[in-house]
């Protein structure tokens, strides 16, 4: 059980004057955090010259006592050639040590003043000791002044009337891919095996595919594998489009019947030049070689491989008489900046089919882009709400949601010791996160349901494995129905079952989890450090001879082997608290009682689920806290949070656009580190933050709506009105 005692105790010592920031000038060349004989900060075997200064010492300095030029001034002199600061709290160190974060640093050394003292105590390492006092407690105050002018908001600019996205080529993803060419009737699901498509390049702890960064380029692997699924995939497409189009052997018929179908394959009508080559497929080698290997070329083209958001310059668009909307009775177009770029009627519609369905423009989307009917909001509402109800548009949806949950992680585990933990089980489990997510969205249902709704959505199969035997429906039907103890994506058997293992649950998995996917507090891995050796051990020996006893639990069993000092900077408030998810077991059904861990497991141990979300806003905001008692009651305890709403329009974001909303939620490596590949510029955070505003206010005034949001994004400005990527913001 988790000690509030404790946990005061530490709220006070990390406290700092406003807000916790990122630690900086703890390191200077070759420097790192202090090695096992390095005294720690304050300790009597400190050096006479730290000891000598009142400030030094890690009692009453604070943040606000730094002169901060002083300390910028020294920071550039000293510090500069070892230390650079990389943004979101991290600086660079010398040599072979790692980068440092300062939030973890602060953490763990208590506060601002255990930073200013590890600098008069230790830096720079060619002469430590030499920057006491003042000197340390300003340089200390310049760096964490850094992270505090990052964390700074963006504001938006109201006085702009436009906000634009950035000029991008999207490579498909496999299902996109995949999608497309069965909706243009050339393949089935069945012509793709599992290794056809090379894989995806995802970002964010969602692993959205989304592909809009560079690193996705066709290279010559890509290039290989993408060639070998046409040429795998073509010869039985020519045989389909030649018996549905009834062109037979005639080589001029079969022509005219695949350029009438490229149009749809390339998504926009097709050149002159490009008709003539396609032609020649046909001239030179008839009929059925023919329309093989023309099928064969528009599957590995890049007007069919990528898909275009680069647009034409505004001017352009002028002289064309297009119009993208007005704003107040003026033309947007005539308002757009002059070095923007707009997409065209069939970059558009292509952009809304896979934003809304995963696949390619349908005939009448096509026909809309044809007749200049996608200008209005109305025009693109009408196109967005008749794509949400087909058949791919519903899939889409439930891809969204399945995909932020990372639901298909529970196909990836394996239960040896439970022969009714199926294959069949774990797809359902995987689709019962989607059809939730579904459930909510088509049902116009407020998003707090999401997390937090009194209900399941299950099959029959599923709903036999987790206890109702009175289902009424089969395999194929899902059905919204009330189990007992559950309601919301975290009592999903894909959240439980997906983050534990053969042997026992997994609280740490799902803590962060529920720290990230819902609430977007990005913890990063833990360190590489986790201290001494022979801590670990003393640790490791005690949680054995526990379970030895026969009487842990898993909730135990994490407890135990988290409990050093270094392990707590992030656990004691970040993680276990939350281990009151504990109710589910590693299969994902509910229990009150487990069998105790090791061979001499006792059956009938009580389960605790007593359990805190410390921090509401952030990782760092102690003084508010939930507490909440298993797994559906915290569901629905956090369902209303501000930060489950903003974090909803962060992922909505993501998912449509294949773009941060905003600098907190860049892309992360499981370190930690920034893994965005395109950043945002300072005028893309002012125009983002005026979407943001506009996301917000939609989600208010629909009652929480997720579908309102969703369907928001097909209507901003800056889909339709690019603007070149700056080099300067591109790793």
């Amino acid at each position: 059980m988790f000690a509030k005692q404790s946990l005061s105790e530490f709220i006070r010592t990390l406290k700092l004057a406003g807000v916790l920031v990122s630690a900086a000038a703890l390191f200077a060349c070759g420097g790192g955090d202090p090695g096992p004989d390095e005294p720690p900060v304050g300790s009597s075997s400190s050096s006479s010259s730290s000891s000598s200064s009142g400030t030094s010492s890690s009692g009453g300095v604070r943040f606000e006592d730094a002169d901060l030029a002083a300390g910028e001034q020294k920071f550039n002199q000293t510090c500069l050639a070892c230390h650079r600061y990389e943004g979101n709290g991290s600086f660079t160190s010398a040599g072979e040590k790692p980068r440092f974060n300062l939030n973890d640093i602060m953490a763990k050394r208590g506060g601002f003043s255990g930073l200013a003292s590890y600098i008069a105590t230790y830096m720079p390492l060619t002469n430590p000791g030499s920057c006491p006092g003042e000197c340390s407690v300003n340089t200390a105050g310049y760096m964490v002044s850094l992270t505090r002018q990052e964390d700074k908001p963006v504001a938006c600019d109201s006085s702009e009337p436009l906000t634009y996205g950035m000029r991008t080529l999207r490579l498909l993803t496999q299902r996109e891919y995949k999608n497309s060419l069965i909706d243009l009737g050339l393949a089935s699901e069945s012509d793709f095996s599992e290794d056809l498509l090379p894989p995806d390049s995802p970002l964010t702890k969602s692993s959205y595919p989304i592909h809009v960064h560079a690193s996705v380029a066709v290279d010559e692997a890509r290039n290989n594998m993408l060639v070998n699924a046409a040429e795998k995939l073509a010869p039985a497409a020519a045989t389909r489009v030649r018996q549905t189009t009834g062109c037979g052997t005639n080589a001029n018929n079969c022509a005219n019947s695949f350029l009438s179908l490229a149009e749809r394959i390339f998504r926009r009508p097709l050149t002159s030049a490009e008709q003539n080559t396609y032609r020649k497929f046909f001239t030179d080698y008839g009929a059925e070689e023919g329309m093989t290997l023309a099928l064969t070329a528009a599957m590995t083209s890049p007007q069919f491989l990528y898909r275009s958001e680069l647009g034409i310059p505004v001017a352009q668009a002028i002289q064309r008489n297009m119009d993208i909307g007005s704003i107040n009775g003026q033309s947007k177009l005539r308002l757009a900046d002059a070095d923007a770029y707009v997409l065209d009627n069939y970059e558009f519609a292509a952009l809304l089919a896979y934003t809304y369905t995963g696949s390619t423009p349908d005939q009448t989307l096509m026909q809309a882009a044809r007749n200049n009917q996608l200008s209005t909001e109305s025009q693109i509402n009408q196109q967005i709400d008749r794509l949400l109800q087909t058949s791919r548009g519903r899939e889409q949806v439930g891809e969204f949601g399945g995909n932020w949950m990372r639901a298909d992680d529970v196909l990836r585990q394996s239960r040896s010791a439970f022969p009714e933990f199926t294959a069949d089980i774990k797809k359902d489990m995987a689709r019962e996160v989607r059809e939730l997510f579904k459930h909510v969205f088509f049902n116009d249902l407020p998003y707090d349901q999401f997390l937090g709704g009194d209900f399941a959505v299950v099959n029959r199969r599923l709903a036999q494995f987790y206890g109702v035997n009175n289902f009424n429906g089969s395999d194929s039907d899902w059905k919204a129905i009330s189990i007992p103890n559950r309601g919301g994506v975290i009592t999903t058997g894909a959240f439980m079952a997906g983050n534990a293992d053969d042997v026992a649950s997994g609280p740490i998995k799902r803590a962060v989890d529920v720290r990230e996917l819902m609430l977007c507090h990005h913890i990063g891995a833990p360190p590489t450090d986790l201290g001494s050796s022979l801590e670990r051990d003393r640790l490791k020996q005690e949680a054995l001879e526990l379970e030895a006893s026969g009487i842990m639990t898993s909730r135990m069993y994490f407890e135990a082997i988290t409990k050093s000092e270094d392990c707590q900077v992030c656990h004691r408030t970040m993680i276990n608290p939350l281990f009151g998810m504990e109710d589910f077991d590693q299969l994902g059904r509910y229990r009150t009682h487990m069998k105790g861990m090791g061979v001499n497991g006792v059956d009938g141990l009580p389960i605790d689920t007593a359990g805190q979300l410390i921090g509401l806003s952030d990782l760092y905001d102690f003084d508010n806290v939930i507490e909440f008692n298993g797994s559906k009651d915290l569901g629905q305890k956090i369902s209303k949070l501000p930060a489950v709403r903003e974090c909803l329009l962060v992922n909505t974001f993501r998912f449509t656009t294949g773009l941060p909303l905003d600098k907190e939620n860049y892309s992360r490596q499981n370190g930690g580190q920034v893994d965005e590949p395109i950043k945002l510029s300072d005028d893309q955070q002012s125009n983002f933050a005026c979407v943001k505003d506009q996301l917000r206010s939609t989600f208010e005034s629909s009652n929480g709506s997720v579908r309102s949001v969703y369907r928001k994004i097909g209507t901003l400005d800056l889909l339709r009105l690019r603007k070149p990527i700056d080099r300067a913001y591109v790793n």
